[in-house]
């Protein structure tokens, strides 16, 4: 299985972290989420194998 992840934006703010994308905006309470998107930001736009996914 392949996936590909769409282009987004992450805001940090003080009380807050807030998504963007093409789709909307989402707020994200937990810290653990921000912190695997934030790792994911270098496969977005990319062919992404199942294999290379479970690393993360």
């Amino acid at each position: 299985m392949t996936i590909r992840i769409c282009n987004y934006e992450i805001m940090s703010f003080t009380d807050s972290t807030i998504l963007i994308s093409e789709k909307g905006m989402s707020s994200i309470k937990s810290p653990p989420l921000a912190e695997a998107l934030e790792e994911l930001k270098p496969l977005i736009g990319k062919d992404i194998p199942e294999s290379t996914l479970k690393k993360y």
